[in-house]
């Protein structure tokens, strides 16, 4: 039996339900006049609502939904929708009881009649992913165009179908030459075919690659580039290649600019510990050298410190730089110069055959060190001490040797300086042996065990003592006495000399004020100044505390120095002896003969005797030579009035000697050996008034 038309009817608005409720948008129903109540709902309207059907329903639908004014495109409330196009769409910032924040939504009224019954249809949708997509459409848009880094898109087979603007840029090309074409007509010709290809397969498998190649551009310049790589995927299937990529030579040459100073000294230019050692290491790694040849030297530049003491470190600054061309000029430009630090250099040689080669080279080393270097128009001597290491024999590691390089520098330097020597195995005996000495002078110092002796010098004229010597002495448990030049040189290498020299200048400072005090009389003391206290700074403040808290007088104390002090020095030597002698301080010239005499030194340095090294002494009434310079010295004082004394007399023909030929002093065996404090004390006390019986 056929259905009947209410059944039918039933049927259709059944079907026409279920197709509302299957609508993928809101719909909601309500009646067309005020206040537009609503009559139905669908699942999605529900979810925009955030309430069911049958909670919106008989609900004014402005109390449901609310659209923003000044964000929807053509009412301003729900009781203006007739003003929109029929069945026309519009976009509006919509918020619900679900979402009050709002979110942006496609909206669209129909008027529909139902029975004679006015109604109208709403149909809403939520858009805001598809907002959101055309806003990262925009964006990628805006970054593709205004982006610094090239961007090119390519198809599977790499033809070109984009680029932007910074790709015509950096490259030169312009998109009408680039689009239709391949990447390749950016290669450099700089990698091998297996680079692209391995490029290629991490795609593939990866679908991406980064990393770092030169590309040419279309005037045929080569640069350095970062490129990215990634591959555009849908279901799966790769449909296209974006690369991305930057000109990274500013990069490339701050990285080599600082890879630069972090392996060169910063002031000669030349490679520093650290590239050595990786030099070095990758030589001996390779073990290339290993029948070839490879030697160490380190070179290190004698009285250097006095170039800065007196022209200043500007002025040291310089000479360094004309050593480390001068080092250059001696060895091939496949061997390598290095500034440790300092005055400290080291040669690195390869391929020399033996040692015959290396000393060849260390002999030129030396000649082009030993030549002056002018400096602010003086002529500046700083010649070599250069200890040699040779690989495998003298170490397999660049550590050990760069240290039997530094034992066997250690040794010319003990020897006399300005020389070469090759490491051997003994050397580190004799380098045991220093640390053990320096080890036991600090105990000593700290102890108290050192002590000062005491010898006399005369008036050749009266026979009468007018100074006394002050002589460090060392009385060691084990060893005995430990000779001054065997422990003096440990103490100026390591620094104690300044805590040694200004203990002695006190002490003999005070045993002169006690001899005095006791009246046994009135004696000079002399005390010897080394070369590191003279150029160290604060001597002059020293030695007036010294005299203050000892209360001598100033015109008691004596300060010997040796020429060497004295070379090569300018104005902080000629400030130094100024406030020495504007304290009253009297100043001998030690071991005068011995080194580089000049009138210019006694002109410059106001001294007030010399002292005739005691070598000059030996063999005198036999060896002319050395009578020679005796005499030309006492000469030279008489014509210049210093006074001039002898050390190291002990015959009376040399005594003779020197009162023939008017000496006004002498110090010697022959009249009195160094004693302890308290027997010069005893020795005065006992009333032998320091004469010396007439010959």
């Amino acid at each position: 039996m056929p259905p009947s038309p209410d059944q039918r009817l039933a049927a259709a608005s059944e079907l026409s339900r279920a197709l509302i409720h299957a609508i993928a948008e809101g719909v909601i129903g309500f009646e067309a006049r005020p206040p537009y109540r609503v009559r139905f709902a669908n699942p999605h309207a529900e979810q925009l609502l955030g309430m069911a059907e049958a909670e919106a329903g008989g609900r004014p639908l402005g109390t449901l939904i609310e659209l923003q004014a000044d964000r929807s495109a053509c009412c301003a409330s729900i009781d203006d929708w007739r003003l929109c196009p029929e069945g026309g769409e519009f976009e509006a910032w919509l918020c619900t009881a679900a979402r009050p924040e709002g979110f942006p939504a496609a909206l669209a009224f129909s008027p529909v009649a139902q029975d004679g019954e006015a109604l109208a249809v709403l149909t809403l949708r939520d858009i805001g992913a598809r907002r959101l997509a055309e806003e990262k459409l925009r964006l990628s848009d805006k970054v593709f165009e205004y982006s610094a880094e090239a961007i090119v898109i390519t198809d599977t087979a790499g033809r070109i179908l984009a680029v932007n603007p910074a790709f015509t840029w950096l490259t030169g090309y312009r998109p009408d030459e680039a689009i239709g074409a391949t990447p390749r007509i950016l290669k450099s010709g700089r990698h091998e075919d297996g680079f692209y290809a391995a490029m290629w397969q991490a795609l593939l498998d990866d679908g991406h690659w980064e990393g770092e190649l030169w590309d040419r551009r279309k005037d045929g310049s080569h640069y350095p580039k970062w490129l990215t790589i990634n591959a555009v995927r849908d279901d799966g299937r790769i449909t296209h290649y974006v690369a991305l990529f930057s000109d990274i030579s500013e990069r490339k040459e701050n990285e080599d600019r600082i890879r630069f100073l972090a392996e060169h000294d910063h002031l000669t230019g030349l490679p520093n510990r650290r590239l050595l050692e990786a030099r070095a290491g990758q030589i001996i790694g390779s073990g290339r050298r290993r029948d070839a040849g490879l030697a160490l030297m380190m070179i290190d530049l004698d009285r250097f410190k006095n170039v800065n003491d007196t022209l200043g470190h500007p002025a040291g600054d310089r000479l360094l730089i004309e050593v480390a061309h001068r080092l250059a000029a001696c060895v091939r430009t496949t061997d390598t110069v290095v500034r440790l630090g300092g005055d400290e250099f080291v040669v690195l040689l390869e391929g020399v055959p033996d040692a015959a080669d290396v000393a060849a080279v260390a002999g030129k080393i030396r000649d082009a060190l030993n030549r002056p270097i002018v400096i602010e128009d003086k002529a500046m001597h700083t010649p070599p001490s250069i200890g040699i290491a040779l690989y495998p024999g003298d170490g397999e590691d660049v550590e050990t040797l760069l240290k039997n390089a530094d034992t066997a520098l250690y040794q010319v330097k003990a020897g006399g300086r300005n020389a070469w020597l090759f490491y051997t195995g003994k050397m580190n005996e004799t380098v045991q042996e220093r640390l053990h000495l320096e080890n036991d002078l600090r105990h000593a110092m700290d102890s108290g065990a050192l002590q000062l002796h005491f010898q006399p010098q005369f008036d050749l004229g009266t026979r009468r003592i007018v100074a006394w010597e002050a002589l460090l002495r060392w009385p060691h448990p084990e060893r005995g006495w430990v000779p001054p030049e065997q422990f003096i040189p440990v103490a100026e290498e390591t620094g104690l000399i300044l805590a040694l020299g200004e203990w002695v200048l006190r002490t003999a400072c005070g045993e002169a004020q006690r001899w005095k005090d006791k009246g046994l009389g009135h004696f000079r003391v002399s005390v010897n100044v080394s070369g590191c206290q003279f150029a160290a700074p604060g001597l002059a403040d020293t030695v007036a505390r010294a005299l203050a808290d000892t209360g001598l007088d100033a015109a008691l104390l004596e300060l010997e120095i040796t020429e060497s002090v004295l070379i090569g020095q300018g104005a902080p030597i000629l400030e130094t002896i100024g406030r020495l002698k504007a304290l009253g301080v009297y100043l001998t010239l030690d071991d005068f003969g011995t080194g580089y005499s000049s009138l210019a030194y006694l002109k410059s340095f106001a001294v007030d005797r010399l002292k005739i090294d005691r070598s000059f002494m030996h063999d005198i009434a036999r060896n002319p030579d050395n009578a020679a310079i005796v005499r030309a010295v006492i000469t030279l004082a008489q014509a210049l009035k210093l006074d001039v004394v002898a050390e190291g007399v002990e015959t009376h023909d040399q005594d003779a000697f020197l009162v023939a030929h008017g000496c006004g002093g002498t110090q010697g065996f022959l009249m009195g050996r160094p004693m302890p404090a308290e027997d010069v004390a005893n020795f005065l006390a006992a009333g032998a008034r320091g004469d010396l019986p007439r010959q």
